[in-house]
């Protein structure tokens, strides 16, 4: 059974209204036990809030990484094509036959 205003009224047989209009301190915690209170609200959203700001640092930090893994990549791929074209150009002008896989 959910812990409602409604609920609670009806398991001691009076109205809802009975409850949030004389004992307003009694419905209020019965939102908070049932979650639905303005504040237990304001409060998830808040930690919601904060973990997806500890997500995003993280996430924007693994995003540097890559961005630098590609930089040295690319640098090595460039490193390797010069030299890839060095070697060719060395073999050409040589009486070398080499043979292309």
């Amino acid at each position: 059974m959910t812990v409602t205003v409604a609920a609670v009224a009806r398991d001691v047989n009076i109205s809802p209204a009975l409850i949030h209009n004389r004992y307003p301190e009694i419905a209020q915690e019965i939102r908070n036990l049932s979650g639905k209170s303005e504040k237990n609200k304001s409060e998830n959203q808040l930690e919601q809030y904060r973990q997806l700001e500890v997500r995003l640092a993280e996430i924007k930090a693994e995003r540097d990484e890559l961005r630098r893994d590609v930089a040295k990549l690319a640098s090595l791929n460039l490193a390797l094509k010069l030299e890839n074209e060095s070697v060719r150009a060395a073999m050409a002008s040589s009486n070398v036959t080499y043979i292309r896989r």
